[in-house]
């Protein structure tokens, strides 16, 4: 406060006059900085614009003003502000930020030639040997990247950076014993440092200690609130408990921070797609590829959107891409396998699909998959055991016992598959799918009304299931007679309009009865929504025998 106030002081009007362009520019640099360390950006970057209009010379105000304008994501305008100054007189610092913001920009060959330039005038400038070593990293030359740390944080042996990005490639090589290392050195340089507040709390992460991770990206946030990579670890985070509103919502947050985050972009992408935004999260992912092409799990993410969009060969290139930057990356083997079962490879699709299992044996949803396999290729034992894997490595979760009971039922052990189906429905009540199965079973087992009211059930929870008016209408038909399930094959017609099945049912059902126009109008509806069936003829009969012409 103390310094704000002398330096509105010295820049009013009757003050102002009697100050050089220098002084003035310095006195508006200044108080910029005090703008910023209170969070007032917008503040900050007029007191800097004006300092440069004030001394168009100054070096100082410019680098400010570019590092203000990267730090709030606008590598564009950095890079304005940046080349204003004459590379004859521009220095290293202002060299290294101006290459930080071509990278920014995704000019990487720009920043190359500022860096390779830079570093023959300035060979051991410590700023310009960090950017030197994210060039060498994004090129996909880790050793030429650890070699460019290490000489930065040799020639500033106080400095945090160096340590930190060392943690940070020890940590993507998996090496997680070096990354806390070097953290270790990062936090004793600078403890109070956002981006090194994150990272612990990445580190914290990855060894399951969720709560000491959101207390460090806390802290970062407190410290600097536009941190893309705090941003990004707490979207990690509320991804990891299911909150994806909020993970999204980080993530949006940690791109306009930082665009040049292929992590953030990743995350982006990822979060727009368990939205249901397949294409936003399709240009999310573009983006983070494009930033590291070599990033497996953004190829993985893309191949599994691609997948769902039943792109299966171009979503092939993407996983096999994935699998081939990293063989043990459990996910990638993972929708490397769905996309082989898509293909109908069913044996390669289960090599994978176990690889998976092997990588990662606490996922549940690998062990359904692999399950899934197994049953397409009519090894129905193999399947039991991966659903019994699913339902111990998630036991509050319904997909284990759910597909284990279809199992059972299509093997016609309906007792045991209602037993499983059961525990599925108390886990996860709202698991519609496995309460029609569940009275599918009653139904076969000659309990009509039980089913009948489980169906009913499925309708009162969620009016969107349609589907099963048709099974009610069957469930009595067996049970009590076509004439008993009319008026449901009636609501089954009018729920859903495009299906044949319900009008041949109606069309017999009021032949039966004797209405001979009502039945020759279902037989109709019938053939109109199913030209090709297999019973057309047998159906041009009955409505010739009725009377109509077919």
């Amino acid at each position: 406060p103390g310094a704000e106030g002398a330096l509105r002081a010295l820049l009013e009007k009757d003050r102002l006059d009697r100050l050089g362009p220098s002084e003035r520019a310095r006195a508006r640099v200044l108080l910029a900085g005090v703008l910023a360390r209170r969070g007032e950006t917008a503040g900050a970057e007029s007191e800097l614009s004006l300092a440069t209009q004030e001394w168009n010379g100054s070096q100082d105000a410019r680098l400010a003003l570019g590092r203000l304008q990267l730090s709030r994501g606008d590598a564009a305008q950095a890079l304005a502000t940046l080349e204003a100054i004459p590379a004859t007189s521009r220095g290293a610092a202002a060299s290294a930020l101006l290459a930080r913001s071509q990278l920014a920009a995704g000019k990487v060959p720009d920043a190359t030639s500022t860096v390779d330039a830079s570093l023959g005038r300035f060979p051991d400038d410590a700023d310009l040997l960090l950017v030197k070593g994210t060039l060498e990293q994004r090129a996909g030359r880790p050793v030429e990247a650890r070699k460019a740390w290490a000489a930065a944080a040799a020639r500033a042996p106080d400095g945090w950076r160096a340590p930190l990005a060392l943690a940070r490639l020890a940590a993507s090589e998996g090496d997680l014993q070096a990354a806390e290392a070097q953290l270790r050195i990062a936090v004793e340089k600078g403890p109070a440092e956002a981006e090194v507040q994150a990272a612990q709390g990445w580190l914290a992460f990855q060894r399951g200690d969720v709560a000491a991770a959101d207390a460090h990206y806390a802290k970062a946030l407190a410290a600097a609130p536009r941190c893309a990579t705090a941003l990004a670890g707490s979207a990690r985070l509320s991804l990891a408990r299911g909150d994806v509103p909020a993970a999204r919502a980080l993530a949006e947050k940690a791109v306009a921070a930082d665009p040049g985050s292929a992590d953030a972009q990743l995350l982006l992408g990822w979060t727009l797609w368990r939205s249901g935004e397949a294409e936003p999260a399709r240009r999310a992912l573009e983006a983070a590829l494009a930033l590291d092409p070599r990033a497996a799990l953004a190829r993985v993410r893309m191949g599994a959107l691609l997948l769902e969009q039943s792109r299966t060969d171009d979503a092939m290139k993407e996983l096999d891409q994935a699998t081939g930057l990293d063989a043990n990356l459990a996910e990638a083997q993972y929708w490397l396998g769905r996309a082989l079962l898509e293909k109908g490879e069913t044996s390669s699709a289960i090599d994978r699909l176990r690889r998976a299992t092997q990588l990662a044996p606490g996922e549940a949803a690998y062990q359904v998959q692999l399950g899934l396999a197994f049953e397409r290729a009519q090894q129905a034992g193999e399947a039991a055991g991966a659903y019994r894997a699913a339902i111990a490595a998630a036991p509050r979760a319904p997909e284990g016992y759910e597909n284990m009971g279809r199992l059972l039922a299509r093997q016609g052990d309906c007792k045991q598959a209602m037993v499983q189906l059961q525990k599925a429905l108390e886990v996860a009540p709202g698991q519609e799918s496995a309460r029609i199965e569940l009275a599918g079973c009653q139904a076969r087992l000659g309990r009509s009304a039980e089913a009948v009211a489980s169906y009913q059930k499925v309708l009162k929870n969620d009016p969107r299931r349609v589907e099963v008016y048709l099974l009610i209408a069957r469930t009595v038909n067996d049970a009590q007679g076509l004439r008993a399930a009319l008026p449901w094959y009636e609501k089954a017609a009018a729920a859903e309009p495009g299906n044949a099945t319900p009008h041949l049912y109606l069309a017999y059902g009021h032949k039966e009865r004797g209405q001979r126009a009502l039945a020759v109008q279902e037989f109709r509806k019938y053939l109109a929504l199913r030209p090709d069936a297999d019973d057309r003829k047998d159906v041009e009969q009955e409505i010739e025998d009725l009377g109509g012409r077919p």
